[in-house]
């Protein structure tokens, strides 16, 4: 197997466990195959995913940190953008995250990832409200 199909095998793993829920054991697997120079979009939403279970597990601050450096490469994925709003909402507890997250909401652009976008919303403004 070459080092990008290793590479891609890992993130496909990774996404695996994110769709069931096991966000703790996706975690290596995003990392490994990023490691191992994951490229193209599947780099893109290995980050993502990474930074967005980073912040499911309680590791926020590793989350904002690699997705800012994650929005400086991909300037143009507003996914990124949400989901660095959320994480640095988990840190800070500053509602001017989840007005920054209800602004990329209503501009769009975020594919696939609407949905979990607006149910992480939900629950960040149902935590923020008590």
């Amino acid at each position: 197997m070459t080092k990008e199909e290793l590479a891609k095998a890992n993130y496909e793993s990774a996404c695996a466990c994110d769709r069931q829920g096991k966000e703790e054991e996706a975690i290596p697997y995003y990392q490994k195959a990023l490691d191992l120079g994951l490229s193209g979009q599947d780099r893109t939403e290995a980050l993502l995913g990474l930074g967005s279970s980073l912040r499911n597990v309680g590791k926020a601050r590793e989350a904002v940190v690699l997705l800012e450096n994650a929005q400086a490469e991909f300037k143009d994925f507003i996914p990124l953008r949400a989901f660095c709003a959320l994480a640095r909402w988990s840190v800070s507890k500053d509602k001017k995250e989840l007005a920054n997250l209800r602004t990329i909401l209503q501009v769009g652009q975020l594919g696939g990832y609407e949905k979990a976008v607006r149910m992480y919303l939900q629950d960040a403004e149902a935590h923020s409200a008590t």
